[in-house]
Parts: structure tokens; C-alpha cells; sequence
């Protein structure tokens, strides 16, 4: 059988009847061959040829016909006496060889099974259908080897060495598979006696600078506890209100005797939302870098307050516990990826945590005492302190709920999570992409994505297209005033905003506004929807209350 390794052009053009001679000797393994006229052929044609046929130097090539010289280019030696040379004006003919038949059985087995039946990848091919799994995407060559969290649930990935602006555009779906699976269960509390603790928790001595965090989803406004250590007059709580808003105090000897921290927004019902609040007793000012809380990765509003003798330090004291504050305070709703850190955490790096579910790795690097998936495990993720959890009242981490990988059907995927394109950018080498990724979804930002995929359709198979899950909205269930307003003057009651991710955006709210007067007055008052906290920068935004 002919070697045809070589050879990138399976199907050539037979003329049995082209005979001819060289125009020059030619040495053994040339990569071109002259002739004196090869007029039978046109330009660009693969052909097939035998010199000295019938000789002890008979050997068969592959070649590329080119005219002005006449000759055959990009020559591959194929079969018979491929060692040696052939002097000019020895013969050259075109007939049935072993190199024909090799060619043509190696062109039909790239489309063909043995059985006839044509090859899937080849269909595919003809037809410009994606290869990938699922058939609505288009895989790329490429991953993104570098993603960004910016909070609200968008991010920005980088595909090194390549421009993909040819093809990635705002408005294409993305599909992105993660190197490792991510979890796809959590804990259900009931609000009435479900709770996870642990009691003398190791680790857990610090008195000021402190992080708690976990990923909820609230079924109904009542107050809960989230992850505490509280035995009624020390100690510390990360709770929320029965209005949705977040708390996080310390406590020292006393119930009267704190320093808290309240957010403006509260949290929405039925939606995964990740929640962390940093707590610096001794600093105690309402900054990125001091006292904070985040709502997906976005830093919101708070306010601080503190009585009895204003603590600059907690006391520690209690059961660690999720879902309760001593034994009470029951919470009505889903947790997972649940945590406390003894020291600060950047905001940055919540973002990190948010992402791709807690590792140990991420554990090390900020600090964090304790950590739960509640993805079927109450084991402790920092193996070191190992405060593993006891379930009361029946709870149990076992629902199969995730804010990670969410489908169009509603179950939860343990590698898959999709976007949508926002912007598009390319800056030699790379390509940066914006995407959007809904309620439900994350993409893990330290180097987890194994491959990526686009799509052209507005739904394709497994995306979650329900309005719904790519809302973006802040929550204020609690009454805000203003006293003695001046008139014309606009006020932010409570510091009220939402930082809006790139991208287009339908915006809107709801609002009402309330008058009171110790006068028989009217009051009128305006509501506007506005880029500035004291102007109006859309009139459309705007509308007249009166009380």
C-alpha cells in the first residue's frame, strides 16, 4: 500500500491518457517535478503520476499542476524506487496506482462509516452545524483564562492570544463548563426550630475585626438568624429583619451593650442572593474598608448605631450557629457556602467567594475560621478548627437548590453555567468580554472554566431565559424621612442606589411618598429615578406625589 502520510489532498484528477517526458533531471524526493507540457490539467489540480514506469526506478508522487514552466508542485514520493533520481527526458504517465486507490479509501473513510452510513462530523460539517454539546452553541478553541467579578452578577473574561471580535457580539448567549463541579444542594430552614450548631467552636476568639457571609434565598420577610455565635448578652449575629434589611452587631456583656450595623436595602424573596458584612468594632465608620456590607458583590448602604458603653470589642460566647441566633431568631428560607473569617476581607475578594463556592485555598487566604457548603455535608471546610455542625429541629442539607448552575428547566447543573454578551472588546493579543449571568448562575473566577461556547439564539438549549432571573433590583421595605425639607431640593433618603451593570437596561421603580405637616398644608413632593444623589437626570424617571 502507497504511504500517503503526507498528503493533505485526498481526491485527485485522473487523465490516463496524459503521457509525457521530464524537461530536466530531477533528484530522488523532489518537490517539484518539470515536464514539457501538462496542458491536460488545470492549475491548482491534485494529480497523480508515475516516471520510468516499468523500470527498476519506477516510483509514483502526488502533485500540485502549475503552468509557465510547466511542472508539478509540492511533490510527496509516495510508492516503488522513491530513493532515487530520474534523468531528463525520462517518462512520465498517469495511470490506476496503489497511491489512486489509497487516496480515494482514505477520502471515503473521513465521510463514511464502513457500513456506508455517512459520518455524523461530516454532516455537521456540510450543513454548518456546531459539533458542540448541546448543537445550539459553537465552541471556541480557546477559554478565558482570566474572569473578573464585578458584583450584580456580571463579569468580564479574557481569552488570551486571540480575537474572537469576529464572531462574540452583544446579545449572544454564553455557555461556560467548569473544570470543577460545583454543588448542588443546600440546607431548608423552616423559620419555626431548624437550625444547624456547634458548640465551643474552635478558632473563634476574635474581638473586633470580623467577616460573615453565605448565599440565601428567603422565602418570606421574618426575622432570622443567618450564621451567629449569641448567648443573649455577648457575643455576635449576622441576621436579617422582619422588613428583609441585614444586621450584623457585637455584642460585650450585655444585650444593651453593642455596636451595629443595618443595611437601607433588604433582601428579595425567592432569589439566590449573596450576602457578606464586614464589622470593625474599634474603627466603627461605615467605609469599603471598615464597616461594610455587600448584596452580590456590590457594596449598599448602611447605617451604624451602638449603645450602652459602645464597645470597641466583642465578647465571644455561645454555640456557633446557622440559621438561628440562640436557639431562636429562626430563619425562613435556603443558606449555603455559609462562612466567618476572623479578620477583614477585601471586597474584592468576597467577590472571589461568591464565585465558585468556598475551597480551601480561599479559606487559607482570608482568614476563615469556619466554612459549610450544605451541599449534603455539615462538615466544616477548614479541616484545622473541623467545627462540624449538628442539625436541630430536623433540618437537613440535602435540597436540591444552588446558586450555582441554574437551567432553563429549573434544575441545577454541576459543571454548566450561561451569560449573556454585554461588550465585546479586542486589544491585541486578547479578547475581553462583559457578560451577564443570571439568578442561579456564577462563574468561578480562579482559572475554573474548562471551555466556552456561543450562541446566536436568543434561547438555546438549557439557557434560562425567564425574565425574571436577569433582574437586577434594590429593596428598601423601610419607612425613610426627611425633616424640614427645603422646597426645589432633592434629597437621597438613606443613600438609596444600585450600581447597574454594563450592558442595556429597561429601568424603573416604585416608590411612595408620604407628607406630614403640624400645619393645615399641602405637600407636594417629587420621585425621580436619577445617575446623581441630589439632581434629576431623567425627567421620565420623574412623578408627582401629593399627601
Amino acid at each position: 500500500m502507497a504511504n500517503i502520510t503526507g498528503v493533505t489532498s485526498l481526491l485527485a484528477t485522473a487523465s490516463e491518457t496524459y503521457t509525457n517526458n521530464l524537461s530536466a533531471s530531477i533528484s530522488a524526493g523532489a518537490g517539484t517535478v518539470p515536464v514539457n507540457a501538462n496542458t491536460e490539467y488545470t492549475d491548482g489540480q491534485v494529480v497523480v503520476l508515475t516516471v520510468d514506469a516499468g523500470t527498476a526506478s519506477e516510483a509514483t508522487f502526488t502533485g500540485i499542476k502549475a503552468s509557465t514552466p510547466a511542472r508539478f508542485t509540492n511533490c510527496i514520493w509516495t510508492e516503488g524506487n522513491t530513493g532515487v533520481g530520474h534523468s531528463s527526458g525520462a517518462t512520465i504517465v498517469d495511470y490506476d496506482s496503489a497511491t489512486h486507490f489509497n487516496m480515494l479509501s482514505t477520502n471515503v473513510q473521513a465521510h463514511a462509516n464502513q457500513d456506508g452510513t455517512l459520518k455524523t462530523s461530516a454532516v455537521q460539517a456540510a450543513l454548518n452545524i456546531s459539533a458542540a454539546v448541546p448543537a445550539d452553541y459553537t465552541a471556541l478553541a480557546q477559554t478565558m483564562t482570566t474572569i473578573v467579578a464585578n458584583g450584580n452578577r456580571s463579569y468580564t473574561g479574557t481569552f488570551p492570544a486571540v480575537d474572537y471580535s469576529d464572531r462574540l457580539s452583544a446579545g449572544k448567549r454564553l455557555r461556560t463548563v467548569r473544570s470543577v463541579a460545583a454543588p448542588t444542594q443546600c440546607a431548608t430552614f423552616d423559620g419555626t426550630n431548624d437550625y444547624f450548631s456547634k458548640s465551643s467552636p474552635a478558632g473563634m476568639t476574635f474581638t473586633d475585626d470580623f467577616v460573615a457571609g453565605a448565599w440565601v434565598k428567603l422565602s418570606s420577610y421574618a426575622a432570622g438568624g443567618i450564621i451567629s455565635r449569641n448567648n443573649g448578652t455577648s457575643g455576635w449575629q449576622l441576621i436579617v429583619n422582619a422588613s428583609g434589611q441585614l444586621l450584623l452587631a457585637g455584642f460585650n456583656a450585655g444585650a444593651g451593650n453593642y455596636k451595629l450595623m443595618t443595611s437601607y436595602q433588604s433582601v428579595p424573596l425567592n432569589k439566590w442572593v449573596h450576602i457578606s458584612a464586614q464589622l470593625d468594632m474599634s474603627a466603627y465608620t461605615a467605609t469599603s474598608t471598615t464597616c461594610y456590607m455587600m448584596l452580590d458583590g456590590v457594596d449598599i448602604p448602611v447605617s451604624l448605631s451602638q449603645a450602652g458603653t459602645n464597645p470597641n470589642a466583642l465578647v465571644q460566647a455561645g454555640d456557633l450557629q446557622i440559621g438561628a441566633s440562640n436557639a431562636g431568631t429562626f430563619f425562613a428560607g435556603k443558606i449555603a457556602q455559609a462562612f466567618v473569617s476572623s479578620a477583614k476581607i477585601t471586597q474584592a475578594n468576597v467577590r472571589l467567594l461568591m464565585s465558585q463556592g468556598l475551597t480551601p485555598a480561599l479559606i487559607t487566604a482570608n482568614n476563615i475560621i469556619s466554612a459549610y457548603s450544605f451541599s449534603n455535608s455539615l462538615t466544616d471546610l477548614n479541616t484545622t478548627n473541623a467545627n462540624n455542625l449538628t442539625a436541630n429541629g430536623g433540618v437537613l442539607a440535602t435540597t436540591a437548590d444552588s446558586p450555582f448552575g441554574g437551567q432553563a428547566d429549573g434544575t441545577i447543573s454541576t459543571t454548566v453555567d450561561y451569560g449573556i454578551i454585554q461588550k465585546v472588546s479586542y486589544g491585541a493579543p486578547d479578547t475581553t468580554v462583559t457578560f451577564q449571568v443570571p439568578e442561579g448562575c456564577t462563574v468561578p473566577t480562579s482559572g475554573g472554566v474548562a471551555s466556552v461556547s456561543y450562541s446566536a439564539y436568543k434561547s438555546p438549549y438549557g439557557f434560562p431565559s425567564q425574565k425574571g432571573k436577569w433582574r437586577v433590583a434594590t429593596i428598601g421595605k423601610s419607612l425613610l424621612t426627611q425633616v424640614a425639607p427645603v422646597a426645589s431640593t432633592w434629597y437621597n433618603l438613606g443613600s438609596q442606589q444600585i450600581s447597574v451593570p454594563i450592558g442595556e437596561w429597561v429601568g424603573g421603580y416604585a416608590a411612595t411618598a408620604q407628607g406630614t405637616s403640624g400645619a393645615a398644608v399641602d405637600v407636594d413632593a417629587l420621585l425621580t429615578l436619577s445617575t446623581g444623589s441630589s439632581t434629576e437626570s431623567d425627567k421620565s424617571f420623574t412623578k408627582w406625589g401629593y399627601a
